[in-house]
């Protein structure tokens, strides 16, 4: 885990474009999740499912957390706030990111038309990077429970979000982490 907010802190120290610290970002997760003991030492609970913050950056805010996922675990579809991004990995199981494009331009308070993208399928080792502004709703569907390892821009509980009612067209302002 070290060795992964290293290379984390070298690219928001060194590389000039938000694109090239994503895609460092993202190799440096997958090599993470490639090591099998990625997760020895941290302090959580391997019998629970939950989130587990395990390291805040004091220089750049970015936090890490892991997390232990029920079977067919769903969350609702959302963002980062304007300026954030995430990369999800799976370290054990299967998760489905269901991904969305914003069709409208935000003009009409509390409505968002969204469109469903491809969704992508991420197994053990995979990381996706949810880029800034990025919509999206994890799932795991597979009947068994997963691990994942997710680096945010940000603690969830200090930014505003959005959260989507695709069916209704609806979205709700609010700085909650959601987790």
């Amino acid at each position: 885990m070290n060795a992964f907010i290293a290379e984390v802190r070298s690219a928001l120290e060194t590389e000039t474009t938000i694109n090239r610290m994503l895609a460092r970002t993202h190799a440096g997760l997958e090599h993470l999740l490639a090591d099998a003991g990625c997760l020895e030492g941290l302090t959580i609970d391997r019998t629970e499912f939950g989130s587990w913050k395990v390291y805040t950056d004091p220089d750049h805010l970015f936090c890490i957390h892991a997390s232990h996922q029920k079977p067919n675990y769903r969350r609702g579809v959302h963002d980062h706030g304007e300026l954030g991004w995430a990369v999800y990995g799976v370290f054990r199981g299967e998760v489905v990111q269901q991904l969305y494009e914003r069709l409208d331009d935000g003009g009409e308070p509390e409505k968002a038309e969204l469109r469903a993208l491809e969704p992508i399928v991420q197994r053990a080792g995979d990381a996706t990077v949810i880029p800034v502004g990025g919509i999206h709703a994890p799932h795991n569907e597979d009947g068994r429970d997963a691990w994942t390892v997710v680096i945010r821009s940000r603690d969830l509980t200090s930014i505003w979000r959005n959260f989507y009612d695709v069916g209704k067209g609806r979205v709700v302002r609010k700085r909650s982490s959601g987790d």
